[in-house]
């Protein structure tokens, strides 16, 4: 017996319901490659990018136990020109390819997100606004008046254009909202 998990998402016809993370093992062209060949994905996320490239954190970033697991990548990836750039590979896979932003500022995901909406070879855009682990940068999805200023930045000024293009998506990656301060 077989099971049907293939789904839509925004109108984007997906084999199944499963895709990474736009965190570890999806940062180079090797690794993304690996995730388009895989027949357990239905998706290519890369990892959250930055305008410039980026080392992340010093090591060791990971640790787990019996218990538990913590990381801190603090954003390792390689600049959103060259997920941009790696896009038309990608497309061989036939599986939509999202490249997922986390400017280090607002005006850096407004910059990347209005190159990126012009390269119809990016199927999505994953807004992150909830990458910890930076030092001197917090998350703006905890910041509701931060995160609305940028959001109407990009629904007004970039929105219809991406809206109105049937191949691309724009989401958003939300932090946990855990705290009684963000019910408040």
């Amino acid at each position: 017996m077989s099971v049907d998990l293939s789904t839509k998402i925004a109108g984007i016809r997906l084999s199944n319901c499963m895709y990474n993370a736009s965190g570890v093992n999806c940062i180079t062209g090797d690794e993304l490659h690996i995730l388009g060949k895989s027949k357990f994905t239905a998706v290519i996320q890369t990892k959250s990018c930055t305008l410039n490239s980026r080392e992340g954190n010093p090591l060791p970033r990971y640790y787990d136990n019996s218990i538990c697991s913590i990381n801190s990548s603090g954003l390792p990836n390689l600049g959103y020109k060259y997920y941009s750039s790696i896009s038309e590979e990608m497309s061989v896979y036939n599986k939509p390819y999202i490249v997922s932003v986390s400017g280090l500022s607002p005006n850096d995901n407004i910059v990347i997100v209005d190159h990126l909406k012009e390269n119809l070879d990016v199927n999505g855009i994953e807004l992150n606004l909830s990458c910890p682990n930076i030092v001197g940068k917090p998350q703006i999805g905890y910041d509701f008046c931060a995160m609305s200023t940028l959001l109407r930045r990009l629904f007004e000024d970039y929105a219809p254009t991406i809206i109105n293009n049937q191949k691309q998506i724009f989401g958003l990656k939300l932090p946990p909202y855990f705290d009684i301060s963000h019910f408040t």
